[in-house]
């Protein structure tokens, strides 16, 4: 089945005059992720070079892998990821199950916004293009029947993007506060994605010239107790929002990593893992 509109899905309906889409028994499902977290981000992700450069990845990777249909961007938050892929031709819908995140989306001008999880739409098998799930798996506990969703709305051959924070090593008390379960490697994260039945495509590091502030500001204060999570001034601070030498310096280094990547030269190791990955095409028994 091809679908144009969310009116065409029978569990949803619009919610008020707000230009939103939801469900009468929407529930938060199984996400692991703070209350408050969208507003809190919604503060800082416009100037965030942390934002800037993944979204700049996500856009590119999947521009030139889909031509047409709709791309799902499944716990897309506050529509920042969503925006960017609308600005570089796909149909993106958003699908989040915070309210907040909803409305922040709807206000940055993502035309389609529901409100819900993917299992609770219920699109139909084999009716979209692409999925993305940009920093979502990592924050629950089971993927398997989240990834298996995903797989039965997809078509054949349908494009799955994921990013994912990556290196264990890095663990601190920021993924505990952001409510992570786990962080990846990149094989981790393909051998995933291949037990829940796709073929991946694709699988590498971004964001290499993060890994040592990240070992030095996070991880090993966490390690010795001396530094706590959710502090978002000090995200604010780490994102860049506030500018500065620091920040400049950061945002020079991404320019390069994204010089690189259009040569195809992915980092060895970076503090995030992203990868593509496609359900199977259908084979004939003939």
């Amino acid at each position: 089945m091809t679908i144009t509109n969310p009116s065409q899905l029978p569990r949803l309906h619009q919610i008020g005059s707000t230009g939103l889409w939801g469900l009468t028994d929407h529930q938060s499902g199984e996400l692991s992720y703070p209350e408050h977290a969208n507003d809190e981000c919604q503060a800082i992700e416009d100037a965030s070079y942390w934002f800037q450069h993944r979204n700049h990845c996500i856009a590119k990777l999947m521009q030139e892998r889909i031509q047409d249909g709709i791309v799902l961007d499944v716990g897309g938050g506050n529509g920042s990821t969503a925006r960017v892929l609308r600005d570089a031709g796909l149909d993106c819908w958003l699908v989040e199950p915070g309210a907040s995140g909803c409305q922040h989306a709807h206000d940055r001008g993502v035309p389609t916004v529901i409100l819900g999880t993917l299992q609770e739409v219920q699109f139909p098998s084999q009716s979209v293009s692409g999925v993305g799930m940009f920093d979502v798996i990592e924050h629950i506990e089971d993927v398997g029947s989240l990834l298996g969703e995903v797989r039965r709305v997809l078509r054949p051959g349908g494009l799955l993007a994921v990013t994912v924070p990556a290196l264990p090593w890095l663990w601190s008390s920021e993924d505990v506060y952001a409510g992570h379960y786990r962080r990846y490697t990149v094989g981790s994260l393909r051998q995933t994605l291949h037990d829940c039945g796709f073929e991946v495509e694709a699988a590498n590091y971004l964001f290499g010239p993060l890994v040592l502030p990240l070992l030095a500001c996070r991880a090993i204060p966490s390690l010795l107790r001396i530094r706590r999570g959710g502090n978002w001034q000090r995200a604010a601070k780490e994102h860049g929002a506030d500018g500065g030498l620091m920040a400049s310096g950061i945002k020079a280094c991404l320019s390069r990593e994204q010089r690189r990547l259009t040569r195809n030269k992915w980092p060895r190791l970076g503090t995030s893992c992203v990868a593509l990955a496609r359900r199977p095409l259908e084979r004939s028994n003939a």
